[in-house]
């Protein structure tokens, strides 16, 4: 009767053992979840791509307030932004830089 007990009691720890070293080596994708890069034209856009996407987007805006839209010259720092972000959010503007970078 004593082995049982022993014997139970060994299998009991080594399987508790292996679901917890299962939990520590599956990636815990809450934690680690990073924001979507979305880039958009205007401060406008930000404020509703941000609306939609919450604490999940990181949004960066091309122009600055008070910039004209249809003059403006994106930086080059803005453009590596552009190409590190997931997603570009266009309204159909017409915006020169928008047809001339995005061809």
């Amino acid at each position: 009767m004593h082995k049982k007990a022993l014997l139970f009691g060994m299998i009991l720890t080594a399987v508790c053992f292996i679901i917890y070293l299962i939990y520590l080596i599956t990636p815990q994708t809450e934690k680690n979840e990073e924001k979507i890069g979305v880039v958009v034209s205007i401060l406008p856009q930000a404020e509703f791509v941000e609306r939609v996407g919450g604490d999940k987007v990181r949004v960066t805006v091309m122009i600055p307030p008070g910039a004209s839209p249809h003059t403006y010259e994106p930086r080059p720092s803005q453009l590596k932004e552009v190409s590190k972000a997931r997603m570009y959010a266009k309204v159909g503007s017409g915006i020169e830089f928008e047809l001339a970078w995005m061809d």
